[in-house]
């Protein structure tokens, strides 16, 4: 008679030995430790990926955030010291241009919201 694979699996609230066939080393192709590490590894990894995605998503907006409080530090003080009024469509610094741009987008999103 074939040998049996020899993992005690819980069901029916007792442990049970598996029915399948030994392969290699006592145990079923299923319940051999070194299927198990390749399995549990590949779920690791799907996971790795999907909280890595998220994780980016996240560092994403809080940089985001971050951009948007120190752009609106700095044009409210240069408001404040009259260098810049916000009827301007253009900022003084040419380098700014693209930021004062968005600044003035999320302004008039946050009056229509």
């Amino acid at each position: 008679m074939a040998e049996q694979c020899k993992e005690q699996m819980f069901k029916d609230w007792h442990f049970h030995q598996c029915s399948r066939k030994a392969v290699k080393d006592g145990y079923c192709k299923q319940h051999h430790p070194d299927s198990v590490k390749a399995r549990a590894d590949a779920a690791q990894a799907k996971w790795d990926a999907r909280w890595a995605k998220v994780d980016k998503k996240k560092r994403i907006a809080a940089a985001d955030a971050g951009l948007f409080d120190a752009v609106d530090a700095l044009f409210f003080a240069q408001i404040a010291k009259g260098m810049i009024t916000l009827e301007t469509e253009t900022h003084p610094d040419e380098s700014l241009n693209p930021i004062w741009q968005a600044y003035l987008k999320r302004i008039e999103e946050a009056d229509n919201a």
